[in-house]
């Protein structure tokens, strides 16, 4: 049982310096894996900004894969719920997950660009929000 683990059931917050503790204990115990994964992490990094391009192309079949997997986790989902107009509503929406995941691994240059272009709409979109937030609550 964890250190962290051993509190459960009690209204005590593990102590800052137990915690801290442990996770230095942690570090040094695997400093050689997260050595040659911060190792590998510069080296995609670097090669993201070299080839560019491929790098755009694997996000988007990536992306895709992840789409593809989510639709179908949606629809098994679906399957296992009551009838209504709401199984409907979510086997469509099940299925259009799986469609636009196909479509980026088919097309995935193509979907490169859309992808960055919800990105750029979204990024904006949250940032005006945020925006929106701020000045409405600068006088409170």
């Amino acid at each position: 049982m964890s250190h962290v683990a051993s509190h459960a059931g009690t209204d005590v917050r593990p102590d800052t310096a137990d915690l801290i503790a442990v996770w230095r204990e942690q570090i040094a115990r695997h400093w050689r894996l997260l050595l040659t994964i911060g190792i590998l992490m510069s080296l995609a990094g670097i090669f993201s900004i070299i080839v560019p391009i491929v790098t755009s192309i694997t996000v988007a079949i990536f992306v895709g894969w992840a789409l593809v997997v989510g639709g179908a986790v949606q629809f098994a989902h679906v399957i296992r719920r009551d009838a209504g107009w709401e199984r409907i509503w979510r086997l469509g929406l099940a299925a259009i997950t799986v469609l636009a995941g196909l479509s980026l691994l088919l097309f995935p240059l193509s979907g490169t660009i859309t992808l960055t272009v919800v990105l750029v709409v979204w990024l904006f979109l949250s940032g005006g929000a945020q925006l929106a937030g701020w000045w409405h609550a600068r006088h409170v």
